[in-house]
């Protein structure tokens, strides 16, 4: 399990961001698209042209970014929708610090600031794991083509 004092979580909006924290935000994104490339069998894009093309129109929807740092190392991130600031859009957690309770935080971390409001998410319906992760934080699936939507009520 991770040591809390170890992860560093921080808060941007999105139309604000710097260029050094944009590029971790990148690098971390390009991350999630390969992973839900291999776990979630949706297609996604192969160049990385397209690639940074699909970041530019996902990252219009997205009102703000939490990203979490391990000596100064960008290890987590979690992307809140616009115009719902209780939506998580993504949250990805590199592999290597994976099931340390990272990805916990980060959601616990949204709660705190709105702990009387419903979160939702939606996922990839192959994306098991992750499914299983909000399950047991207490989220409830609704089933579509090819999206979850989930809701967890307040603490």
């Amino acid at each position: 399990m991770l040591n809390t004092g170890q992860l560093i979580i921080r808060e941007y909006p999105i139309e604000v961001m710097q260029a050094d924290t944009m590029e971790d935000l990148l690098g971390l994104f390009e991350g999630l698209i390969l992973f839900e490339a291999t776990v979630a069998n949706v297609s996604t894009p192969k160049d990385y042209p397209t690639m940074v093309q699909t970041m530019d129109e996902i990252l219009l929807m997205v009102d703000y970014c939490v990203l979490g740092y391990i000596d100064e190392e960008p290890v987590a991130m979690m992307l809140i929708d616009k115009g719902e600031p209780y939506a998580i859009g993504s949250l990805y957690v590199v592999d290597k610090h994976r099931s340390q309770g990272i990805g916990e935080l980060l959601v616990g971390y949204l709660q705190s600031y709105h702990p009387t409001q419903q979160l939702t998410v939606s996922c990839y319906k192959g994306n098991t794991r992750a499914l299983s992760f909000y399950r047991r934080l207490g989220f409830e699936f609704t089933e579509t083509e090819l999206i979850m939507k989930g809701t967890r009520n307040s603490f």
